[in-house]
């Protein structure tokens, strides 16, 4: 009878770990992947400088003004528009 006992309680507890280390190898894994992906391609065009000519008159300084200031405005606007897709801070600068 003491031998059976002693065959039952180790049948127990082997049937315990056996139980608790089957839970250890179905533990969940988690891969973390990052993926890059590209903004669309209107944002990528490069900025167009303003063209420089000759200048001659008061009237042509301006109109060179007025098309370096477009320009400028232009460029930034792509940047911004690329900060926004990026989840960026517009007010921050980095």
């Amino acid at each position: 009878m003491n031998g059976m006992k002693k065959l039952m309680i180790f049948l127990v507890i082997g049937f315990n770990a056996s139980c608790l280390t089957g839970c250890k190898t179905c533990s969940p894994t988690t891969v973390t992947q990052i993926e890059m992906i590209p903004p669309p391609s209107a944002l990528l065009t490069p900025c167009i400088p303003p063209v420089y000519k000759e200048m001659k008159t008061n009237e042509d300084l301006i109109q060179f003004a007025n098309s370096a200031v477009m320009a400028y405005e232009m460029c930034a606007a792509q940047i911004n528009a690329l900060r926004v897709y990026y989840g960026l801070d517009l007010d921050k600068v980095e």
